[in-house]
């Protein structure tokens, strides 16, 4: 972190002793400020408990000219830079004293971040918002553990005892690192992908070119845990932390202590480099939590996350498959050659957002192990969707139904309709009780893709010819190729619609016949033939493969 003071953005009094080295019965306490992209916005004073905002703080920083009032002119040049990190302090505030930290912010919409250090342990973290806000905290009394931040994490030796540790007062400093949030059993990410009680620990390898098991699957461990280890140039600045492997829930499950405990492995480290371990648990868990560190000699095995297409690509659609690979016995920070269809190559680690296709992947280990493997990224098969409407009857006009056939894409399904105006009507299938009018369909599988469809009833039977009347279409689905059968009718003719509803073909029926060869040649789909005769029309969907 970059650790500076604006020399016109602070003041300090005589009565708070800012020297590091603090007296009997006192604490150093720092303040790190993490200012948005409006910092002249923002003002702060420390008083004792009780004070208030007033003239004569303790101490006072960012931009003097906001004040108590809170007021400041728009884009004012003083105060802290934006968009950084300022630590004010130490100060030597008296133990067991409260004390209380006052923001205010000039145009209300707060912004600025406070971490509270006491002796360099993280003890308290506040969001400003609003207009400002009034924090009381008193000296000594937090439980917070001193391995709370990176900086005080605990040492820990590889084949040695053992540590027992807490993260029940333990939380998240501003901004801390995480490692994605993609699955619970995936080396190499977290379940949730956020850090919430986090608490560290380090480790310094002796030697060169040789792996490790960390892990938290220990009978002293109590809680969900979650574990990522970092490779470190600076402990107190995330920019520098890089991410060697992870682990939420140790694969298979832990047979000593919490079942959801975490375990993951490292490659060759580098002897004498800093690595931090950071532990938390899942979605906030909090409890014991006993880490461990343990040369790995066995063999290396791999596996992998793999997710397929969500929805069909009929429309021209860019595809959203994923491939995560993860060893068994080695970090994740191994290197990724990709090639796949059409000429498809990638240099990124993990496979993400691709068409259908078999891809293969040569992955190098941090040790040198080079590993090939090939996935096979497969899609749902197209929607099809096919609909029978029965027209209402002329003297009702509120008995038509539309029934809807649906199969590939994910099911199950689910429906929505909406009327011509917008409002919504019964989510069932089939829809019925309607009459003539515009209807809109929206179908939405188990992945959340949807086929949308519109309906427009124009025309109703007589009730005599609405139960004589009957049609039927086979083969559907068909090449194009199918018969309709039907009753005798008059001056009649069929007619078929593409989905868009722009018509394809049309033919009359001859008189008296009670059936008609149909063939076309068209694009596979779904399509509708409709059926127009003495005062009458029905329509039925037809798939064409």
């Amino acid at each position: 972190m970059k650790s500076f003071l604006l020399a016109t953005s602070f003041v300090f009094f005589a009565v708070l002793n800012s020297q590091a080295q603090c007296g009997a019965g006192e604490t150093a306490v720092t303040f790190v400020m993490h200012t948005d992209a409006w910092a002249y916005e923002n003002y702060w004073q420390l008083n004792l408990d009780g004070t208030g905002c007033n003239p004569t703080p303790l101490a006072e920083g960012a931009n003097l000219n906001v004040g108590c009032a809170g007021t400041e002119s728009d884009n004012s040049p003083n105060g802290y830079a934006n968009s950084t990190v300022i630590t004010e302090g130490p100060f030597c505030l008296t133990n067991n004293t409260a004390y209380e930290l006052i923001y205010v912010d000039s145009y209300g919409d707060g912004g600025l971040v406070i971490e509270v250090f006491e002796n360099g342990a993280l003890t308290h973290v506040y969001s400003g918002g609003g207009d400002g806000n009034t924090w009381t905290f008193t000296i000594g009394l937090s439980t917070a553990p001193a391995y709370d931040s990176p900086c005080g994490a605990l040492e820990i030796t590889a084949d040695g005892p053992s540590l027992l540790l807490n993260n029940t007062d333990a939380m998240a400093g501003f901004g801390e690192i995480a490692p994605a949030g993609v699955d619970c059993g995936v080396y190499g990410f977290w379940c949730e992908g956020n850090s919430t009680n986090s608490i560290w620990a380090k480790f310094i390898p002796t030697t060169n070119a040789t792996s490790f098991e960390v892990t938290t699957c220990n009978p002293g461990t109590t809680t969900d845990t979650q574990v990522a280890i970092y490779k470190v140039t600076d402990c107190s600045n995330f920019e520098t932390f890089e991410l060697v492997s992870s682990n939420d829930d140790m694969l298979g499950g832990c047979s000593s202590g919490e079942y959801y405990a975490s375990q993951t492995y490292t490659s060759c480290l580098e002897a004498g480099q800093l690595y931090l371990i950071q532990l938390d648990g899942w979605e906030g868990d909090v409890g014991d939590i006993e880490l461990s560190v343990h040369t790995y000699s066995s063999s290396i095995s791999w596996d992998a996350l793999v997710d397929g297409i969500s929805c069909p690509l009929d429309k021209g659609e860019n595809g959203d498959g994923s491939v995560y690979p993860y060893s068994v016995g080695a970090g994740a920070n191994f290197t990724s050659v990709w090639t796949g269809p059409f000429g498809y190559t990638s240099n990124n680690q993990y496979l993400q957002n691709v068409d259908p296709g078999t891809y293969t992947l040569t992955a190098t280990t941090g040790c040198g192990e080079v590993h090939t493997q090939t996935f096979d990224i497969v899609q749902p098969e197209p929607w099809m969707v096919t609909t029978n409407i029965i027209l209402p009857s002329c003297d009702v006009n509120n008995d038509a139904a539309i029934e809807v056939n649906v199969a590939g894409a994910t099911g199950p399904y689910e429906f929505s309709w909406t009327d011509g105006t917008g409002t919504p009507l019964a989510a069932a299938n089939p829809l019925t009780g309607i009459g003539t009018g515009i209807y809109n369909m929206v179908i939405t599988d188990d992945n959340e893709c949807t086929f949308p469809y519109s309906f427009t009833i124009t025309d109703c039977v007589g009730i005599e010819e609405m139960e004589l009347a009957s049609i039927n279409v086979f083969p559907n689905p068909s090449n194009g190729l199918f018969t309709i059968s039907h009753d005798v009718l008059t001056n009649a003719s069929w007619s078929l619609y593409d989905i868009s509803g722009k018509l394809i073909h049309s033919e009359r029926i001859a008189s008296g016949s009670t059936s008609t060869l149909v063939n076309v040649t068209v694009p596979a789909g779904v399509y509708s033939l409709r059926i127009i005769a003495e005062d009458m029309q029905l329509q039925k969907s037809v798939v064409v493969e």
